[in-house]
């Protein structure tokens, strides 16, 4: 039999990893050959963890993106209610849950370090008919700090190599691409009932419309901008949310200028408290604005002479605002008291009672109601 170590005592199994996913990767039927990468899961347990921030043990990145593959083999082979059991069963090796305690803690550990893991577990949620785990899944998605979340795969040497493989690439990007995002999120709301009157709803279709403008295919969301549209009064009682102002990037986007203009007219007179967003040019000094290509989406439109009347009338000396809407105000750390589980804002990784916490408002809360959330 041969051994599983080298002479030193350092095992072998990293190197057949690699080996395994390459030639995997090479085959003509590739769901299968990523079906069989499975067989290495039970020897996970000769690999070195990872460390991370706070000490604790992680599970490294070939074994996180072997998880992957074999994950998203069985989706597209019609066994997604294996998914999330096998990624629990490997979570909870590094994560043990505790007493109490979500059983998706692990899960949720796990998509936090490895955003390429959201893609087969929101898959396998949506194919089992879990919507809202699905949607937890996506809660931070091109969110604060989304894009770093990815960035030290560039330092790592296993990913590095294995993201040259083009089956890899093309399946699981180390971060899900914002089409994907959209598209999951569309599949999402096509399989809840939406209830306006909830944050989280309003929020989630801002979000949505947000993903199809950044994937630059507007035409995605339009049916979610027309519904809106249509109960228009609705629209502008939650004008405190950046989704009037998405729904007008989208409507510009697709060429329908003069609905995109009344839009942007009711909007800022209803009260939405960052029309400067209309001036490009203030725009432009605030790198956040444009990751919905919001200048490109406007450009054609501003250069019309009904737009530059609006601006000169009503937005050139709107002052921008210095602040950022994704920033939370700090208020105190302290313990979370309540008797049922909350959710980091940030990670959304499940906080117990008696987990110590800070707790933070939006800088900039949409409802105006000065809600406090807890970062753990």
């Amino acid at each position: 039999m041969a051994n599983s170590k080298n002479g030193g005592g350092e095992s072998l199994l990293p190197e057949l990893i690699s080996k395994r996913i390459a030639d995997a990767s090479g085959s003509s039927d590739l769901d299968a050959a990523f079906l069989q990468l499975g067989d290495l899961l039970p020897r996970f347990g000769e690999l070195a963890p990872l460390q991370n921030r706070v000490g604790g043990h992680c599970p490294p990145t070939n074994a996180a993106m072997t998880l992957a593959l074999v994950a998203d083999a069985m989706n597209r082979t019609g066994h997604s209610e294996q998914v999330s059991p096998m990624l629990r069963s490997v979570g909870d090796s590094y994560w043990p849950t505790r007493p109490k305690e979500s059983p998706d803690r692990g899960l949720s550990q796990f998509t936090q370090l490895y955003p390429f893991l959201a893609l087969p577990l929101v898959d396998s949620a949506l194919a089992v008919g879990k919507p809202e785990t699905a949607l937890d899944l996506l809660a931070d998605a091109q969110g604060p700090g989304w894009v770093q979340r990815a960035a030290w795969f560039q330092d790592d040497p296993f990913m590095v190599e294995v993201l040259k493989l083009e089956a890899v690439a093309e399946r699981l990007p180390p971060l899900p691409k914002p089409a994907w995002i959209a598209a999951r999120r569309i599949a999402i709301r096509a399989a809840r009932t939406m209830n306006f009157h909830l944050h989280r709803d309003v929020e989630f279709d801002t979000n949505l419309i947000g993903s199809a403008l950044a994937a630059n295919e507007s035409e995605l969301a339009l049916a979610v901008v027309e519904e809106h549209l249509a109960e228009r009064e609705r629209l502008l009682r939650l004008n405190s949310y950046h989704l009037g102002f998405n729904c007008v990037l989208v409507l510009a986007d697709l060429g329908r200028g003069d609905e995109a203009l009344d839009l942007a007219k009711d909007i800022r007179r209803h009260g939405y408290d960052m029309g400067w967003r209309f001036n490009l040019e203030a725009a432009l000094k605030k790198p956040w604005t444009q990751s919905l290509r919001q200048n490109e989406c406007l450009t054609g439109l501003a250069a019309t002479e009904e737009y530059r009347a609006w601006f000169d009338a009503e937005v050139r000396f709107i002052a921008p605002s210095n602040d950022d809407p994704r920033a939370f105000s700090h208020i105190s750390e302290g313990i979370w008291g309540g008797k049922k589980k909350s959710k980091c804002v940030l990670t959304r990784v499940p906080i117990e009672p008696g987990q110590a916490v800070v707790r933070v408002r939006y800088y900039l809360d949409p409802l105006g109601s000065g809600k406090v959330v807890n970062a753990a």
